[in-house]
């Protein structure tokens, strides 16, 4: 058995467990059952047969050379297959248990599946997973490249140098502000691409909204900033220098008169009082 958690459905992750799951075995059977999930059918009709796969996962089958079967719509017989294993995951590893983070739970669920699942006795075969696996005869995968996953999906550069992809926010090189780049999604990275250059990479986030940063993409910003308005920069600035305001200039004899009106003041009301 290989399980591995994600935060949501969609193809990228759909793609990646795949891949996960070829890696955790060695290699890969020659065909797959799969349930009918969105990402990978348009169209199965239960009265007239006809199936269409969607083109990207399509695609990615043909990539690896398997191919792939789908239970027939409202047919338990097959789809209890697809069902069993994820009823056993739900039951028998999910129960009493906490996780810190994502990476926590699926560290959990391999120390699980190489301390449990693989080595109960199976209701169906009487046999041990890890035993009966080394029979499956899987086709090696040596020699085939990863497969790419190319979304076509352009953005434009926000104004504050950040560009948004499936709810999460990814920073790019000041310079690019207001231009747009072209995303590629491969082997969990997201690359921002423009004029046929990768101008960033990042780890793709699994949550919502969160936001992948890099310092280095705002270096040199306020050095080039014309700051050419009196405005206040924020203070940590340390660029901006605060301007001191005018001083009005008088000529001395005016104090002289205020200190001789201020002395003939204190000398009358001296006298007054004696």
């Amino acid at each position: 058995m290989f399980v591995k958690a994600y935060l949501h459905e969609r193809l990228p992750n759909l793609i990646n467990g795949h891949e996960e799951a070829f890696s955790w075995f060695g290699g890969m059977t020659a065909e797959i059952l799969y349930d009918n999930p969105k990402t990978m059918i348009t169209v199965h009709s239960r009265q007239t047969g006809e199936l269409i796969l969607n083109s990207q996962f399509k695609d990615f089958a043909e990539h690896y050379g398997f191919s792939p079967r789908f239970c027939a719509p409202y047919r338990p017989q097959t789809k209890g297959k697809i069902e069993s294993g994820v009823k056993y995951v739900k039951n028998n590893f999910l129960p009493g248990r906490r996780f810190r983070n994502l990476d926590h739970l699926n560290a959990e669920l391999l120390k699980w599946i190489i301390e449990v699942a693989d080595v109960r006795i199976h209701g169906t075969h009487h046999e041990r997973p890890k035993d009966r696996f080394s029979g499956e005869g899987l086709h090696s995968l040596k020699g085939c490249l990863p497969y790419v996953y190319t979304p076509s999906v352009q953005r434009r550069v926000s104004q504050d140098g950040m560009v948004s992809f499936e709810t999460n926010r990814y920073s790019v090189p000041w310079q690019y502000v207001g231009r747009c780049v072209d995303l590629l999604l491969e082997y969990g990275q997201l690359s921002m691409i423009c004029d046929g250059k990768t101008i960033a990479q990042h780890e793709v986030r699994q949550g919502k909204y969160q936001q992948s940063i890099c310092l280095q993409h705002y270096e040199g910003l306020i050095q080039k900033a014309p700051w050419k308005s009196p405005i206040k920069q924020p203070l940590y600035d340390p660029y901006w220098i605060e301007q001191p305001e005018d001083v009005m200039v008088r000529n001395l004899a005016v104090y002289d008169q205020v200190t001789q009106s201020a002395e003939r003041v204190s000398i009358e009301q001296g006298g007054r009082h004696a």
